[in-house]
């Protein structure tokens, strides 16, 4: 994003106490998104929303997005059910929002635990087969579409511009 004149800064809520959380109101505008597990969005993402929602009403543009197997197979369902429940549980106004596919690591190195990697297996076997997806079950499966993330972004930065 420096290439469009903006100089981001990045937080992993999940890596960073919540008390050292910055305030949305010391940017241009905000940028959150999450993962999806178990049908919902991590903790640390939805606290921040509900934390900052006076921010997100319309007074700082406000970017959502989310990474989950369901925009795979269906993109406008991922975000009815992840980012337009999200807006409207917490009364927040957001420039844009977008799903994204996911990222299932499989793997050995993976820090999901085996019983995760179990759970995750036997749920998702069957949606995985009917949108086509070629899974390896002790592999990394990325499936983030890159280019697109990254159009998200630069739209993103244009509406701070």
């Amino acid at each position: 994003m420096a290439k469009e004149g903006i100089e981001p800064e990045y937080v992993n809520l999940r890596k960073t106490r919540e008390g050292k959380w910055p305030s949305p109101n010391d940017f241009d505008g905000v940028l959150v998104g999450s993962g999806i597990k178990i049908a919902k969005w991590t903790k640390e993402a939805e606290s921040f929303l509900k934390m900052n929602k006076d921010c997100f009403q319309g007074k700082k543009p406000l970017g959502l997005f989310v990474s989950c197997g369901t925009a795979v197979q269906d993109k406008e369902q991922a975000r009815k059910d992840y980012l337009e429940a999200i807006i409207e549980t917490f009364g927040l106004t957001a420039a844009m929002y977008e799903a994204f596919g996911p990222l299932y690591d499989l793997s050995g190195s993976s820090k999901m635990g085996f019983l995760d990697k179990r759970m995750l297996k036997m749920a998702s076997e069957k949606s995985w087969e009917e949108a086509g997806l070629q899974i390896d079950k002790n592999g990394r499966n990325d499936f983030r579409e890159w280019e697109q993330i990254e159009e998200f972004g630069k739209q993103f930065a244009s509406i701070l511009e």
